[in-house]
C-alpha cells in the first residue's frame, strides 16, 4: 500500500514511506507522542465508523429515490394517454440512469474512504493494541459493500436497457428513413451523457492536491445595556 502527503512545494501530493509514517503518527518515545499515537488510533477508528454509518445513510437515500423512479415509470406505462406522454417516459428512464450511476460511483468512494481509515488503523494498532483487527477468522468471506456495488450496477443496467428498448421501439429503428427522433429527446440525451461526463471524469472526481485557501474574520458586538 502506498502512502502519500501533500507536499509544500508541489501541486501534488508526495508519496511516503513507512519510516517517516511510524515516527509522525506513531512514536512512542515520549509521553508527548505516546498521547499523540493513541489520538491517531482512537480518530482512525472513529472516522472509520463515522464513513460506514454515512455509508449506509448513503444507501437508503438512494433506495428511496429508486422506488419513486419505478413507481412513476410504471405508472406512466400503463397509462391510458402514453402516447401523449412518451418523451416523458424516456426522460424518467434518463433520471434513474443518472442516480443509479451516482449510486454507484457513491459506493465505491465511500468504501475508498473506509479503507482509507482502516489502513491506518492496520498501521497503528500494532503498538497500542497489538494486531488485533489484522487477525481474521477467515480468508474469505461475502463483501457487504461489494454486493451492494452491484446491487446499484443492475439498477444502472436495468434503466439504460429501458432507455434503449424505448429509443429503439419509437424513434433509432426509423432515423434512416425518418426524421422522428425529437428534438426533446435529442436533447435529453445530450443533458444525460454530459451530466454522466462530469460524473465519471470531470466535477464529480476527487483530486488531492495542495490547496491554498484565504480565511476572513467577522466582528461580532455585544450591545451593552444603558
Amino acid at each position: 500500500m502506498k502512502l502519500y502527503r501533500n507536499n509544500k512545494s508541489a501541486d501534488k501530493p508526495r508519496e511516503i514511506y513507512k519510516d517517516e509514517y511510524l515516527d509522525d503518527l506513531s512514536n512512542f518515545k515520549t509521553k508527548k507522542s505516546r498521547r499523540k499515537a493513541l489520538a491517531a488510533f482512537e480518530k482512525a477508528w472513529e472516522t472509520r465508523n463515522f464513513e460506514i454509518d454515512l455509508y449506509w445513510r448513503r444507501t437508503n437515500y438512494f433506495w428511496a429515490l429508486q422506488i419513486p423512479i419505478f413507481a412513476a415509470y410504471f405508472a406512466l406505462l400503463s397509462s391510458d394517454k402514453l402516447d401523449d406522454y412518451k418523451v416523458i417516459l424516456f426522460l424518467i428512464s434518463c433520471i434513474g440512469i443518472i442516480v443509479s450511476l451516482a449510486w454507484k460511483l457513491i459506493n465505491v468512494g465511500s468504501k475508498n474512504w473506509q479503507r482509507h481509515w482502516e489502513n491506518h488503523i492496520d498501521h497503528l494498532e500494532d503498538r497500542v493494541t497489538g494486531p488485533l483487527y489484522k487477525t481474521i477468522s477467515k480468508t474469505r468471506t461475502y463483501s457487504v459493500s461489494k454486493i451492494n456495488e452491484l446491487v446499484s450496477l443492475f439498477f444502472l443496467l436495468v434503466w439504460i436497457l429501458l432507455s434503449i428498448f424505448y429509443l429503439w421501439s419509437n424513434n433509432l429503428k426509423n432515423i434512416s428513413t425518418d426524421s422522428d427522433f425529437a428534438f426533446e429527446e435529442f436533447f435529453i440525451v445530450l443533458i444525460t451523457l454530459f451530466i454522466v461526463w462530469q460524473m465519471i471524469f470531470e466535477h464529480g472526481l476527487g483530486l488531492f492536491q495542495n490547496r491554498e485557501v484565504q480565511f476572513y474574520r467577522r466582528k461580532s458586538k455585544i450591545k451593552r445595556l444603558s
